[in-house]
């Protein structure tokens, strides 16, 4: 299938409104993607905006059922969502921050590695399906941390801490498995917390903005 590859790119300050309904169609204002899948590397998705009366659309990167990559970019300050990604979808040193409503939502068999998902308002990853892992990441200062819904996920060598509403949430359906990984209140999460080698203890970030640990 097609295919946009985007390298060493600013993709920043778009804004859209439209008056009216938008007949139930969700568009991005960065990025919009109908159809193949998308490669960015080395970027930045920043305070894009999309506007509409309906309250139908994603300021970031829309590309709902569709498999991204993403390399070494940034994507944040957008209004009303990151990055809304499909299946099979790959987020490798990336930062997700500031974003509006959720910082990213993906689906089955995706991986988020090395990475930081900060400060989005409500989620700040929101997944669904199965076969999910996040490895080397920090996910902090969000709304809720972690969102699953009808997900099984793997978490290793992660941080979840500072979440203002959950770090961990989602439905009974779905399945967590946690090893290695640094969780605040993680003894709370019952079947969740299978794994090994756990600790829930203040990961000393360099500051409220550095997430380097001291």
């Amino acid at each position: 299938g097609s295919s946009l590859k985007i390298y060493d790119s600013e993709i920043n300050d778009n804004y859209i409104t439209l008056a009216g309904s938008n007949d139930g169609q969700v568009y991005g204002a960065g990025i919009y993607m109908s159809n193949g899948t998308l490669y960015l590397e080395n970027s930045t998705v920043s305070s894009n905006k999309f506007d509409s009366e309906d309250g139908q659309s994603f300021g970031g990167i829309y590309a709902y059922g569709k498999t991204v990559e993403i390399i070494n970019s940034t994507i944040n300050n957008n209004s009303d969502g990151g990055i809304y990604s499909g299946s099979n979808s790959k987020y490798t040193n990336t930062t997700i921050s500031g974003n509006v409503t959720k910082g990213i939502y993906t689906s089955d068999n995706s991986t988020i590695t090395n990475s930081v998902i900060s400060n989005n308002t409500n989620y700040g990853l929101y997944v669904k399906g199965s076969n999910s892992s996040i490895e080397n990441t920090t996910i902090t200062y969000n709304g809720t941390g972690i969102y699953a819904y009808g997900a099984t996920i793997s978490l290793m060598n992660t941080i979840s801490y500072f979440n203002t509403t959950s770090q961990i949430d989602g439905s009974s359906s779905s399945t967590i498995t946690i090893d290695y990984s640094d969780i605040q209140n993680g003894v709370n999460y019952g079947s969740w917390a299978t794994g090994t080698g756990n600790l829930d203890a203040n990961p000393l970030f360099n500051s409220t903005s550095d997430y380097h640990l001291s």
